[in-house]
């Protein structure tokens, strides 16, 4: 791992024990500049091609969507159009995309960053290329070369292999490179399409992860010597801020955390859950590399390079449970356009940073995490689709109808009491109380328990069903008016009602109450709350209605 810290101001750094430190010299970020695809999509419209791209028909795609709704990524910029992406039959011609994509990308941010800088192309002395998601040869900064007018003694710096960290690295091999050349100006370009890595067919947690984080892009960073100006047009008080110090750090044994297993059909991911708890037992180290004495404190400084995505805040609010604080440049990039192995360059750009985020941005608590971990550190609400909040409103208002009924119920039962009515099975009554509250309890449990989606196809009709069974149940309330109870209270000598839905049935409040129970929870796909509250409900109804009917049968003799 190697870390920059920025600053606005130089400090030394001495070395702390085990560590090796780079004194600051001073070197000075010029300008950034990013390039992205122009096939943007929301996440949700992602969901279903994604889901088709790979897991097999009729594969359950709860986990998927629980996947896209936690990674607090809005929307996305993908390097082809998403239907395209089915077309691509093996590594070779994803490869080939990533070249003349990669190309037109690239080309894009550099002379982006050098027109942000003052700068002209042949001003650069130094060009550092990283990339992980294709490979080519010669390499994409030898072929961007010509085509954007470098000079033909320019240093380049291919790097292939460092991931989420390069834009912390590449940062770090600049600041080596500069100090030993103070005169000399120096570009990190990235270029990640990471799209064009997913495998079709591969239903892995580890592939479908990578799915719904992950968006394409690329980003250039000018970075000039001590001794350089700045460019040309470029203000004395608008000089970005400075690499003042770096350190580097590997953790043996942690290969196989994070990274590709390249087999036949490209770069498979390879994503282990072990990738939290490394950066949470280490990340201190990092710090240590920075003495206090000498650690910058000036309020634009910023900590570059944790490898799981994660940020050293969101690593201390865990440890301390502190909620998340947002940090504008990085946060609003990754909402934006999906977790990219250059955002980390976004949030040292000083223009990010005077940018406010929305309400939705500072709720994205998902955002500081990165891999398996963004499924753990979310909370069960989240994981749901945004169905959820009007499916529990439905029902709270089914237990606003059912307070309602108790209320009815109560003052039918003084009225009927009080004209010599006999009450029947009592010793049932509680069991049906207390397996309508379950009811509803488990309707709003196993939605956000067992991540079940709501299905339009399915959920739609199961509303009007429950919809029409409330009517239903009213229709025999207001029909048997003052004789209506849920509890069964007979008063002899009444006779039997034989309006309203009774002209049809014997018992239509339990056909109500059938439908209800079967439909509320399928509303939002809860099948296993619909299937057991069924089966009790149908030996409990066994029940009820032999004891409703002997009661009736002795109250209205034949």
């Amino acid at each position: 791992m190697r870390v920059p810290v920025i600053a606005g101001d130089a400090f030394p750094a001495p070395a702390a024990p085990g560590w090796r430190a780079v004194p600051a010299t001073g070197i000075t970020v010029a300008a950034i500049h990013t390039a992205l695809p122009p096939h943007r999509y929301a996440q949700d419209d992602l969901v279903e091609p994604i889901g088709d791209l790979c897991l097999p028909p009729g594969a359950d795609r709860a986990l998927l969507r629980r996947l896209h709704t936690s990674a607090g990524v809005r929307t996305r910029h993908l390097a082809l159009p998403i239907e395209r992406y089915a077309s691509l039959g093996d590594f070779g011609q994803s490869n080939d995309a990533w070249m003349a994509i990669g190309l037109e990308l690239g080309e894009e941010a550099l002379t982006g960053a050098l027109r942000d800088a003052g700068l002209e192309p042949a001003d650069v002395d130094l060009l550092v290329c990283a990339s992980i998601t294709g490979i080519a040869a010669p390499s994409l900064d030898a072929r961007l070369a010509g085509r954007v007018g470098l000079r033909p003694d320019v240093k380049r710096l291919p790097v292939f292999g460092l991931g989420c960290v390069a834009g912390a690295a590449g940062i770090a091999r600049l600041h080596d490179y500069l100090r030993g050349h103070p005169d000399d100006t120096a570009v990190l370009l990235t270029v990640e399409l990471c799209s064009l890595t997913l495998q079709q067919r591969d239903r892995s947690r580890a592939n479908l992860v990578a799915g719904a984080l992950f968006g394409d892009g690329a980003a250039a960073l000018v970075a000039r010597g001590s001794s350089c100006g700045i460019g040309a047009g470029i203000r004395a008080g608008d000089a970005g801020p400075s690499v003042v110090a770096t350190c580097s750090r590997l953790y043996p044994g942690t290969e196989q955390l994070l990274g590709w297993d390249i087999g036949a059909d490209g770069f498979r991911v390879v994503i282990d859950t072990g990738i939290p708890g490394i950066v949470r037992d280490h990340f201190g180290l990092a710090r240590a590399c920075f003495p206090r004495r000498s650690r910058p404190h000036h309020r634009r400084h910023r900590d570059l390079g944790v490898p799981s995505g994660r940020s050293k805040g969101a690593l201390r609010r865990e440890r301390h449970h502190r909620p998340p604080r947002p940090c504008p440049g990085q946060r609003m990039a990754l909402t934006r356009d999906g977790r990219e192995h250059v955002v980390c360059l976004r949030a040292a750009h000083p223009a990010e940073h005077l940018a406010v985020p929305s309400a939705r941005a500072r709720r994205l608590g998902s955002a500081d995490g990165d891999g398996p971990r963004v499924l753990l550190r979310t909370r069960p609400a989240a994981l749901v689709s945004g169905h959820m909040s009007w499916y529990a409103l439905l029902v709270l208002a089914v237990a606003v109808e059912r307070v309602a009924e108790l209320t009815v119920a109560r003052r039918n039962a003084a009225w009927t009491l009080a004209r010599a009515g006999v009450e029947y099975g009592r010793g049932h009554y509680p069991v049906m109380v207390a397996l309508h509250m379950g009811l509803l309890v488990c309707c709003l449990l196993e939605p956000v328990i067992a991540y079940r989606p709501f299905l339009p196809v399915l959920g739609w009709p199961m509303l009007v069903l429950v919809v029409l069974a409330q009517s239903l149940r009213w229709w025999c309330i207001t029909t048997l008016g003052p004789y209506w109870n849920t509890r069964v209270i007979v008063v002899a000598g009444a006779g039997l009602v034989s309006a309203g839905p009774y002209r049809f049935l014997r018992h239509p409040n339990y056909v109500a109450v059938v439908v209800e129970i079967a439909a509320l929870p399928l509303v939002h796909s809860a099948w296993m709350t619909a299937a057991m509250f069924s089966l009790a409900n149908a030996t409990l109804l066994t029940v009820r209605v032999r004891c409703e009917n002997a009661a009736l049968t002795r109250a209205v003799p034949a």
